[in-house]
């Protein structure tokens, strides 16, 4: 259940208690390609690393942080190094890897974005690529600010607390994720959120295609904007079109391409959705989230937090959900955008929610939704 589970995070402004971790830098990776096939990319070990992953496509670019022709995480090292090994690509001279990798170090996760490797002349055996090394940003969390003074606020005393990051314990009172969108090329200052890619086909997300066409960074917010998949592909597309998105991040085909013929539509909503799946999870604690829910038919924006290994059944606790129609009524009750839903809900039909009316529509202004999720 969702209440057993490490949670990542999908949303807009957050603000997490736990704690911080020194800076990780990425070490010089190796790549080995053999004749007449396979090939192996690995870093040296460090302490504290307990996961490696590549992420890679051969002869084409990466997409953002797309998982790739080729998404594997490995979870033993080899001696003192952490080592993928593909056994079944043939690669030849002029083939080139596109990639990025990931590490989890101390319960945090660090990535290393954005790589190319050239395929030099093979011998019989096996030929030693050229070592390359970088060094990305590490994930720093930013100290707690005085908003009087706008000066750094002593760090508090170690107090035990009952949240988790990644499995390890933190400390009471320590803001251990706060993101402003101020990086458009990171998507965000700690450069941690993925975006989805796929047809989601359930509950009320039936009626949208989720893609990163429509969300980008402005002015320091996250700006999610649905439209129509009509203005982006052509008339009567829904009814009649043909849909196989690119870069498509769910595991089912069913998810990733889809007919439109007689009464089974194409779905007319085309919106996005970031998370920190491959970045950030944790467990237990306080979330505040700043955000100004979208407006209009159609539309149900949900700020979520779900399980890291979340599917179409798992469960997920929304700090916000309210319909964005101006006047939407079940049996003369209005259900659209004066109320506020917030709960918790297992799977798909298993829930409990709490509505809270408003004097007028969520999606006026900003608010900022909190919860506490404890034991």
């Amino acid at each position: 259940g969702v209440m057993d589970q490490a949670l990542s995070v999908v949303s807009l402004l957050l603000l997490f208690i736990a704690t911080c971790s020194a800076a990780y830098v990425f070490p010089a990776y190796e790549i080995e390609v053999y004749s007449p096939k396979g090939f192996k990319i690995s870093i040296p070990d460090s302490e504290d690393v307990t996961l490696f992953a590549v992420h890679i496509n051969i002869n084409k670019e990466l997409e953002y942080l797309e998982a790739g022709e080729i998404s594997r995480d490995v979870v033993k090292k080899r001696g003192d190094r952490w080592v993928y090994e593909d056994k079944t690509h043939r690669l030849r001279a002029g083939d080139k890897l596109y990639f990025w990798l990931y590490v989890i170090v101390d319960g945090l996760g660090y990535r290393l974005d954005n790589q190319e490797y050239t395929v030099k002349s093979l011998s019989p055996s096996q030929t030693t690529g050229t070592t390359t090394s970088t060094s990305p940003k590490p994930i720093v969390f930013p100290p707690r600010i005085d908003p009087g003074t706008n000066t750094p606020l002593p760090e508090p005393s170690c107090d035990s607390s009952y949240t988790t990051v990644s499995g390890k314990e933190v400390c009471k009172g320590k803001v251990v994720y706060f993101e402003q969108f101020q990086n458009t090329n990171g998507w965000g200052s700690n450069n941690n959120w993925t975006s989805e890619i796929l047809i989601p086909r359930t509950g009320e997300s039936y009626f949208m295609v989720i893609d990163k066409s429509n969300r980008l960074i402005e002015n320091g917010f996250l700006v999610i904007e649905p439209t129509l998949l009509e203005e982006k592909y052509s008339e009567n597309f829904v009814r009649n079109g043909y849909l196989r998105l690119k870069g498509c991040t769910a595991e089912s085909r069913t998810n990733c391409e889809s007919n439109g013929f007689s009464w089974n539509i194409l779905p007319p909503v085309l919106t996005s959705r970031i998370n920190t799946k491959n970045s950030f999870n944790f467990k237990y604690g306080i979330v505040e989230v700043r955000a100004k829910l979208p407006k209009g038919d159609w539309i149900v924006p949900e700020i979520w937090l779900v399980g890291k290994n979340y599917g179409p059944n798992s469960g997920r606790i929304s700090l916000a959900k309210s319909f964005g129609n101006d006047d939407l009524k079940v049996d003369e009750k209005n259900i659209g955008g004066q109320l506020l839903h917030q709960g918790v809900s297992t799977n798909e039909t298993d829930s409990i929610f709490y509505s809270r009316a408003g004097n007028k529509l969520w999606s006026d202004d900003f608010h900022v939704y909190k919860i506490e999720w404890t034991p």
